[in-house]
């Protein structure tokens, strides 16, 4: 079976960073958005039978609560933000994969040249030059568009491995044909 859309999801509690990209080269849709239009989206836009969605997963990360310098009250609010947003993401990936698409959870962009808390000039630079999307875009379509970038091309040419850092929810990838990336 071929893929024809590719979807990027970046989980958060109030508004999540959703990107889709149609392996013809096109993108579909790249915005944040509610729990709720986020589910929408993906259901109207995007057919399961021929849809990969790669799903930040930050509970992939061996400590994802740990708050090094701040007070106990703002580490505690910190690690109260990061379990909210992982429980979003899991029920994304429970009813995402449960309505039969192919759903890759994915560790996050770790700190580096192209994003620390946010994303850097460079972070930014990047993914204009390899989106081609030239528009204001916020962090959480950043990461969103991102993990399309990074996967795409794997994802076209793939039937059954995925790079390490990634755990698949419903078996096998789809065979895809050509080389758009």
């Amino acid at each position: 079976m071929q893929v024809k859309h590719i979807v990027g999801i970046d989980p958060d509690l109030k508004r999540s960073g959703l990107a889709i990209w149609d392996v013809s080269g096109q993108w579909v849709y790249h915005k944040a958005v509610s729990f709720s239009d986020l589910i929408l989206r993906v259901t109207m836009l995007c057919q399961k039978e021929d849809t990969v969605i790669i799903l930040e997963a930050g509970w992939l990360n061996r400590k994802s609560n740990f708050r090094k310098g701040f007070s106990k009250r703002k580490s505690d609010r910190i690690s109260k933000n990061v379990g909210e947003n992982q429980a979003t993401g899991k029920h994304l990936s429970e009813i995402l994969s449960g309505a039969g698409y192919q759903v890759i959870e994915q560790k996050p962009l770790p700190k580096g040249p192209l994003k620390g808390k946010s994303w850097t000039e460079a972070g930014r630079k990047f993914i204009q030059d390899n989106s081609g999307i030239t528009g204001r875009l916020n962090d959480e379509e950043r990461d969103a568009i991102y993990l399309i970038l990074m996967k795409k091309q794997s994802i076209i040419q793939s039937t059954n491995t995925i790079s390490n850092g990634s755990t698949t929810r419903t078996g096998p990838l789809y065979k895809g044909h050509g080389n758009n990336d």
